[in-house]
């Protein structure tokens, strides 16, 4: 009797324990996205380096967001920076890195990520072409994520520089 007690007893606090640690998961992040047309143009390389495109991509209280990259050319040595006007966190993509991105970004804190196209002298026809914006839930809950005190929105920007 005594044994079948302690059983029932342990049995209990395991299953309030359980239920616990359940009660203490964060609910999933919810993926948003929108359809978008952004293309910088076709640009050939002049006599030295050139900011051929700026453009900032905005969704208003976004807590983040991600880019999707529907074609591009990069030629030999052109590439992008993408930048985060929330808390400067940077991705540099040439042609070689784009394609081990598969075509995405890295995840941007904010709701505004600016991009420039930089083109370089000698490559010719150089473009790129957003299609898809992925971002997160304006309400999703925020929390400090890389320890120095600020709201990250969840998600620490997923690049450094280069």
């Amino acid at each position: 009797m005594l044994h079948h007690r302690l059983s029932i007893a342990i049995m209990i606090v395991v299953l309030l324990s359980m239920s616990g640690a359940a009660l203490a998961q964060p609910a999933p992040v919810r993926l948003l996205h929108e359809n978008i047309a952004i293309s910088s143009g076709v640009h050939d390389g002049g006599p030295e380096e050139a900011i051929a495109f700026v453009h900032v991509f905005a969704r208003p209280s976004a807590p983040w967001m991600r880019l999707h990259v529907s074609d591009a050319h990069l030629g030999r040595r052109s590439f992008i920076v993408l930048r985060s006007l929330r808390d400067n966190g940077e991705q540099r993509l040439d042609a070689i890195s784009i394609e081990q991105w598969q075509n995405a970004t890295a995840i941007f804190n904010g709701d505004r990520v600016m991009l420039e196209l930089h083109v370089m002298p000698g490559d010719e026809g150089v473009f790129i072409d957003f299609d898809q914006m992925i971002y997160g839930e304006a309400n999703e809950r925020r929390r400090d994520v890389d320890g120095d005190g600020d709201d990250d929105g969840g998600i620490a920007t997923m690049c450094g520089a280069d």
